[in-house]
């Protein structure tokens, strides 16, 4: 009788222990503050490309440099975050709108990626653009996403630190228009996140 008790003892400090150890699947919920929406100023003046030629075609922005640009050229730029709504719809090359100079940004962007289309195509239209990695850097954090842009664009939430530890789900991306800062041109985006995170 003690053996049998000994036994079903030691079975159950088992399972308690493989109960502890095992990593427990938690149910996704969304982050209380939804939704999160940011607006982006991309700085051309950080504009860089792996291949020397051509020069930066935003700074300022040429055609026949970003004529020159090729599909699987590799690139990284940043720019500054606002709240969303703080940048207006409207711009082009030429006849930009805002700038990454203007005041109230609440953050830093990065973006680093690859040309999807040569850029003869994409200044005949074709999407996706590049295929890329961004960094939104927040002061109680940081947001990381990838996919494709060019148009509206659904991207996947990969990660992040500080407050969104933990965090997935996808964001929306709309282009709004171009700005320019000094010389440079480049476009301003609006990102539009649906978070989750694990309890």
């Amino acid at each position: 009788m003690f053996k049998r008790l000994l036994l079903i003892g030691n079975v159950l400090l088992v399972v308690a222990a493989l109960f502890l150890t095992v990593p427990q699947i938690q149910p996704l919920t969304v982050l209380a503050k939804q939704p999160l929406v940011l607006d982006i100023a991309i700085d051309g003046r950080t504009f860089r490309l792996d291949n020397p030629v051509p020069p930066n075609p935003f700074a300022p922005f040429s055609p026949a440099n970003l004529a020159l640009v090729k599909r699987g050229n590799t690139f990284i730029v940043t720019g500054k975050i606002y709240p969303g709504g703080t940048i207006p719809a409207g711009g082009t090359f030429g006849s930009p709108v805002f700038s990454p100079d203007t005041p109230g940004s609440i953050g830093t962007w990065i973006c680093r990626g690859t040309f999807f289309n040569d850029g003869t195509d994409i200044m005949a239209g074709a999407t996706p653009q590049v295929y890329t990695t961004q960094t939104f850097e927040l002061s109680n954090g940081t947001i990381v996403s990838d996919g494709p842009e060019g148009g509206p664009s659904k991207r996947s939430v990969t990660g992040g630190t500080g407050s969104y530890s933990g965090a997935s789900g996808e964001v929306l991306q709309t282009d709004l228009g171009v700005n320019s800062a000094g010389i440079s041109q480049h476009f301003n985006l609006r990102e539009s996140f649906t978070l989750h995170e694990r309890n």
